[in-house]
């Protein structure tokens, strides 16, 4: 992949790792404030790593990613493999609506939404 010119040592990676923190952190309904409070960090800091101005140190990304319950693998966005990750699809709506889904209680309700996703990729 080619390097992007960034401020510093930052790299395209790590914009995209930044986008993906973005789309999690929301996808879970979590703010800014409340990662960096459990990760011990500022939310300004945050933000930075967000937007890909400032790099994530391993154990930072490894504390993210058990805070946020989401494979560490997740934030490379298909970086290692070259393969296009699944969140490259999910833009804010989508991930607006799956955090609706997610908080649906009803079974029913559930059921009813996994088989119109299963006959939807049919």
């Amino acid at each position: 992949m080619k390097k992007r010119k960034t401020k510093g040592s930052v790299t395209e990676e790590d914009i995209v790792i930044g986008k993906n923190l973005r789309k999690f952190r929301t996808l879970n309904g979590i703010s800014q404030d409340t990662l960096a409070s459990a990760i011990g960090i500022t939310f300004q800091q945050v933000q930075k790593y967000e937007r890909g101005n400032n790099r994530i140190s391993a154990s930072k990304l490894l504390h993210i990613s058990i805070f946020l319950e989401v494979d560490i693998k997740s934030f490379y966005g298909g970086l290692l493999d070259n393969k296009k990750s699944n969140i490259d699809d999910l833009d804010m709506e989508t991930i607006k609506i799956a955090k609706k889904i997610k908080d649906i209680k009803n079974k029913d309700i559930l059921a009813m939404i996994k088989m119109l996703t299963k006959l939807a990729a049919q």
